[in-house]
């Protein structure tokens, strides 16, 4: 984008600054696994918070024990939950980028409405995963299973994929 030089104004050799704004390219393999790592992240640091509310909620927090000797507790399926979380938001990435382009390079529609639109196909597209992930990663956290592997291999082969 062409940038004003620092000349007198009433130059005319001065460079105009651009009146109009793009968007930035997209770079949506860096945009998913950006969005993935981040989210990996923040999941596994709110995971603890995570599993007393869980807990909370299933009248399961003093149970065993209590709540201090059972803090360790606290961390069970954080692996899980962390790496779904990931692979959730990097689904949405994917989805939102894909159709964001679709969207503005190919319809032509203004950049607000193609990233409003993206952002619903994103939501949609990651719940496909998203929805699946959280029974599993709630149910290690109610202690109803002992991990994410088994939690998965159990309610699949219960419910089946529907």
């Amino acid at each position: 984008m062409p940038q004003s030089s620092s000349k007198n104004k009433n130059d005319s050799t001065a460079t105009p600054v651009s009146a109009t704004a793009t968007a930035p390219a997209m770079k949506p393999p860096n945009d998913v696994i950006a969005g993935a790592a981040g989210r990996a992240i923040s999941q596994s640091t709110i995971h603890p918070i995570d599993t007393i509310k869980v807990r909370m909620q299933t009248g399961g927090l003093m149970r065993g024990g209590g709540f201090l000797k059972n803090a360790q507790s606290l961390y069970r399926g954080v692996g899980g939950a962390g790496t779904g979380a990931g692979i959730a938001i990097g689904t949405y990435y994917a989805f939102y980028g894909s159709t964001l382009r679709l969207l503005r390079d190919h319809m032509g529609l203004p950049i607000g409405t193609a990233a409003f639109a993206a952002g619903a196909t994103g939501a949609v597209g990651s719940s496909v995963v998203k929805v699946p992930l959280a029974v599993c990663i709630r149910s290690v956290q109610a202690g109803v299973y002992p991990n994410f592997i088994t939690a998965a291999r159990e309610i699949s082969g219960a419910a089946g994929v529907r």
